[in-house]
């Protein structure tokens, strides 16, 4: 009986052994998957809040791009803008001088009559005086000529 008592003990022993084992690992368990989902929690936010600041960084960034492409497309409107009013000014002074006009090149304007220059006037007497400066200057060489002309 004595060995059945003792086996009865060893029995009850383990199996109150086992039953404590589980018990505890149960309890450690869920401690550990608290502790997990309270881990897991924090790194989300922080993967969120990180998330939202590289967000918000590249709609800036997008936004400065839109705003740089914006101010470069109109300084190359109006440098096409100018350029072309200066081609046409050009042609429009060139046909004037030259007293007739000159066919427009493709998609340019009409041409434009010499009065409507505003510096003609000016443009006019400053011919005329060169062109007094030319005839003294040729009358002052001809006479040069015919002095040195007889020593020859």
């Amino acid at each position: 009986m004595t060995q059945y008592l003792l086996i009865a003990i060893v029995v009850v022993g383990l199996l109150g052994g086992w039953i404590g084992y589980e018990a505890g690992h149960k309890a450690g368990s869920a401690e550990i998957q608290i502790k997990w989902d309270a881990d897991k929690t924090a790194i989300q936010k922080a993967a969120d809040v990180a998330l939202a600041a590289v967000t918000a960084q590249k709609e800036k960034a997008l936004a400065d791009n839109e705003a740089i492409q914006a101010t470069y497309q109109s300084q190359l409107q109006s440098a096409q803008t100018t350029a072309g009013d200066l081609a046409r000014r050009l042609r429009d002074y060139q046909n004037a001088a030259h007293g007739g006009p000159m066919p427009p090149p493709t998609g340019g304007s009409g041409p434009v009559t010499s009065a409507s220059i505003p510096s003609e006037g000016r443009l006019d007497s400053a011919l005329a005086a060169r062109l007094a400066e030319c005839a003294g200057n040729e009358a002052q060489l001809s006479a040069l000529i015919a002095e040195i002309k007889p020593q020859l």
